[in-house]
């Protein structure tokens, strides 16, 4: 490992401070993009747990990461956000964004243990929609009663007709379809495979 590396695994603990929204600027070479349904999961989730980890700012108050947490946090209303204020350079800075983008995109569900946390939740009365769940997310998650979920069978839940089936890169660009598709006054639902 290099020093360099070294250096930036290894320095002091990281020192939250509190800043006011105010003071905050959303990344102008932002790469990810936050729709309203986006918005308001987060917002939800400020709703119901606060702030429960830091958003990346550098010295000048731009955020390098958590720019749809500040955007939501301006939209319900908050002053102030805990943030980390990060002592990279601009090159890493920018790395670094792409990387907490990316890695958090690379992750999978388990559904299996998905299907069992979010049932656990939802039979004790839970509002899903505060972690991002709508109930069309859920149609077909949880497991029927042969054990087998709704979504197991591509033609559950879509009435007979015409239908294409979309292979998309990622879940940010399912998400993107489907609400252009509801725009466009199409009825559609997401598959998981």
């Amino acid at each position: 490992m290099s020093d360099n590396k070294k250096k930036k695994t290894d320095g002091p603990p990281l020192q939250v401070v509190y800043k006011s929204v105010d003071e905050l600027v959303s990344d102008p070479a932002n790469v990810r993009k936050h729709p309203e349904k986006n918005l308001d999961s987060i917002r939800g989730s400020l709703r119901r747990f606060g702030f429960q980890k830091p958003i990346v700012v550098d010295s000048k108050g731009v955020v390098r990461a958590g720019n749809g947490t500040l955007e939501a946090a301006k939209l319900e209303g908050l002053q102030s956000i805990p943030c980390v204020v990060s002592d990279l350079d601009d090159v890493d800075l920018t790395a670094f964004a792409i990387a907490d983008n990316r890695t958090a995109e690379l992750a999978e569900w388990d559904f299996d243990s998905l299907d069992d946390a979010l049932a656990g939740l939802h039979e004790i009365g839970f509002d899903l929609e505060d972690i991002g769940f709508s109930p069309d997310d859920l149609d077909g998650l949880f497991e029927d009663e042969d054990g087998t979920h709704g979504d197991d069978d591509p033609d559950v839940g879509i009435p007979e007709g015409f239908q294409i089936l979309i292979h998309c890169e990622n879940e940010q660009q399912q998400v993107e379809l489907l609400e252009q598709f509801a725009k466009d006054g199409l009825k559609c639902k997401a598959l998981i495979s």
